[in-house]
């Protein structure tokens, strides 16, 4: 009996190795039709202004909170929150899906006495609200230590407003290690969620902290593979601490780190999140979570929550749009040195970001990359106009959903039957393929 179950664990292992070496190619002729300026982003950011008047020379402040749906709604999602009065309009950026057309924005007073809702269409990437002349808000100043305003500024309960928790605040991320080459395009090769919790503002907008949560949930893989995540156009110095890291996740063997967390050597903040995905999720370079019902290569994911802090006036809400979380994997167990005059790394980034600073471009245009350095648009974008790294939005408060991936050596374009005909048309039809999996072709 022992002999047959070590017989039969060689075999599951030798099964392994070979799903894990395997290069097996799609039939890319049904994805040559894609449009060279296809985006592959299934959201979008838009800048929202909302201004306020009154009679009281400034003395008040308003609440403002924008919504994907009528906030009388029971299902409205909350998307963004803050402060606004007569000398300071609430300024952010929020983060919607291409298929919402109207957002809801609602002005009240801390007293909950006075509320008025406009609706706006989502159709530019700019949009200003003026709700002119209003009655009653939130005081800032008083002359009495007795007033309700004065005593909820005294004691600072308005910070605790200013807290907000992200409604679309799940995304999938997805990596295929090949880059520059494609390989099997089963986009499993590091799948990981990042979740951003909640943000804390101070009144005049400006961030004071930011919460993450990050899931690694496979690597399906067996290569040597890092993760990280640069906070595109936030200097590294802006950041004053990160809490929360886990050092059984970063040896330092790839991420050197300053004292405040970021990496060392970045013009922009670069947040590591692990060194090594495999040895994050408790195995040895062997493919993980990626096979249905084999419980030899069947892990827990690994869960790892950060706060982000950072100093005073600056950082606002537009420098945290998911669109300026530059997910990225870092592909360094080829034994294989990239150097672009000195030493550089093989990162492989979302189609249309750039690499860091101590990203190799010395891969871009050869294989089956089409990048060009000074086309940003084209980066990590092969010569079909497919790519290497996908970004899906999840869950929201009112729903559970979360994306599910494709199984071991199943392209994504079988384990979603409608993913091919939304890349082609240009992302007009099929735009919630995402939700509509073959159940067989899945993890």
């Amino acid at each position: 009996m022992i002999k047959f179950k070590t017989l039969s664990y060689l075999f599951i292992l030798s099964l392994i190795i070979i799903l894990s070496g395997c290069e097996k190619k799609i039939n890319y002729s049904d994805t040559n039709s894609i449009p060279s300026d296809f985006d592959y982003s299934l959201t979008k950011d838009i800048d929202i202004t909302v201004k306020v008047d009154d009679k009281y020379d400034g003395q008040y402040y308003y609440k403002v909170e924008i919504f994907d749906s009528d906030p009388t709604d029971p299902d409205a999602n909350l998307i963004s929150k803050g402060l606004a009065n007569p000398e300071q309009p609430y300024v952010a950026t929020v983060t919607i899906l291409k298929t919402i057309t109207y957002l809801y924005i609602r002005k009240t007073s801390y007293t909950e006495k006075e509320t008025e809702t406009k609706t706006v269409k989502t159709s530019e990437d700019n949009i200003s609200v003026d709700f002119g002349t209003s009655v009653t808000s939130i005081k800032t100043k008083s002359s009495t230590t007795t007033d309700v305003y004065a005593d909820m500024f005294k004691n600072g309960n308005y910070k605790s407003w200013l807290t907000t928790t992200y409604s679309y605040n799940v995304y999938t991320y997805l990596f295929e290690d090949g880059w520059p080459n494609l390989g099997d395009y089963d986009m499993n090769d590091i799948v990981m969620n990042v979740q951003r919790i909640r943000y804390k503002k101070y009144t005049n907008n400006f961030i004071e902290n930011m919460e993450l949560q990050v899931v690694l949930r496979a690597a399906g893989g067996v290569f040597k593979i890092g993760g990280a995540i640069q906070l595109d156009g936030i200097a590294s110095e802006d950041i004053s601490s990160i809490s929360g890291e886990s050092e059984d996740n970063l040896a330092g063997e790839i991420f050197n780190r300053n004292s405040n967390g970021t990496e060392s050597n970045q013009t922009y903040a670069v947040i590591p999140l692990f060194d090594e995905t495999h040895a994050a999720l408790g195995t040895s370079l062997t493919i993980t979570n990626t096979i249905t019902g084999l419980k030899i290569s069947t892990k827990a994911v690994k869960t790892i929550s950060l706060t982000i802090n950072f100093k005073e006036n600056t950082v606002s809400s537009s420098d945290l749009s998911m669109k300026k979380l530059n997910v990225f994997m870092v592909h360094y167990g080829d034994n294989i040195v990239y150097k672009d005059g000195v030493n550089k790394r093989k990162e492989i980034h979302l189609a249309g970001y750039a690499p860091t600073d101590l990203g190799t471009t010395s891969l871009f245009g050869t294989g089956d990359d089409n990048s060009s350095i000074s086309d940003v648009s084209s980066l990590y974008k092969s010569t079909t106009n497919l790519i290497w790294g996908l970004a899906v939005p999840g869950a929201t408060i009112s729903g559970s959903f979360i994306f599910k991936y494709p199984s071991e050596n199943i392209e994504i374009t079988k384990a979603y039957p409608e993913f091919n005909t939304w890349t082609t048309s240009g992302g007009k039809t099929n735009t919630d393929w995402y939700k509509n999996p073959d159940s067989e072709s899945i993890y």
